[in-house]
């Protein structure tokens, strides 16, 4: 930079995106067409660690068979970040298996909403209801798991994504989506979308190969379905004040104080409202 102040301008300059960010921050996993160019291992790739209890919960389900079907178990803390912590990513199993499987994780049960692609309710047709044969929500059901219809809109998905993952020019360069490292499924999916040529705001459909998870853009379904049902924020958590502690005193003084300001407040504010007295006249009779 002493030699060439103007060293870092020129690489803001590159008009090639991906070359600019290679260049200028030293990203070489970007790749000419990357959907999600922000994504990195270092900002989004993180250690597990324990969710706290009180944080919601939701999950999101893509349905597949020969195709992957992928579901994730996600997390919101009381700063509007998220975090999905677990990841199922599978082909060749029926919709009652996968099903066992995901109630083996005692905290599927917590999840809520857990939002799935419209494939998952079928059109009814003009048979009798007992004649129908269910649907793969119908079948869920019967496992305890209710699975409620995602926005499927895939711009507006893939706007939300891009917007979750960002995080240069955020607050201390932080995103609000993070993914564990147990989760290499999702981010290797996410990681690898790229443009629709037809469609320069979509990401392009990709298929997976012989139902292998590594291939196609199941997990990446699954996580826009569970971001577009736009994740509660966490409220914080309350400790509960134990009787007779310092804490419980200083909470009941405040309380008392509280109280008798809003008394003296009440008491200025109805003299405010007396009646104006007359001047007194001294020339009066009486």
């Amino acid at each position: 930079m002493d030699n060439d102040p103007d060293y870092v301008k020129r690489l803001d300059a590159e008009p090639n995106e991906a070359l600019r960010k290679a260049y200028r921050y030293g990203d070489w996993n970007i790749f000419a067409g990357q959907f999600f160019q922000e994504i990195t291992k270092e900002k989004h790739f993180i250690k597990p660690f324990e969710i706290p209890a009180h944080w919601n919960r939701f999950g999101a389900y893509d349905y597949g068979f020969n195709h992957p079907a992928a579901f994730g178990w996600f997390a919101n803390d009381e700063d509007g970040n998220t975090y999905l912590y677990r990841e199922l990513v599978k082909a060749g199993k029926r919709v009652d298996e996968f099903a066992e499987k995901l109630n083996t994780y005692s905290d599927t049960a917590k999840l809520y909403p857990v939002v799935a692609g419209r494939d998952c309710w079928t059109q009814k047709s003009t048979l009798r209801d007992d004649k129908q044969p269910p649907t793969v929500a119908e079948q869920f059901r019967t496992h305890g798991i209710n699975l409620v219809p995602a926005v499927v809109d895939r711009i507006q998905g893939a706007a939300q994504l891009r917007d979750y993952i960002s995080w240069r020019g955020r607050p201390g360069d932080k995103p609000r989506f993070y993914i564990f490292d147990t989760c290499p499924i999702t981010f290797d999916a996410i990681s690898r979308m790229i443009h629709d040529p037809d469609r320069v705001e979509d990401v392009l459909k990709v298929d997976a190969t012989e139902g292998d998870p590594l291939s196609g853009d199941d997990a990446y379904d699954m996580v826009r379905y569970g971001l577009m049902s736009r994740p509660t924020i966490t409220d914080p958590v309350v400790p509960k004040l134990v009787r007779g502690t310092v804490a419980w005193h200083n909470k009941m003084n405040d309380k008392l104080f509280d109280q008798a300001l809003d008394h003296f407040k009440k008491q200025q504010d109805e003299q405010s409202n007396w009646p104006d007295m007359p001047p007194f006249d001294n020339e009066s009779p009486w």
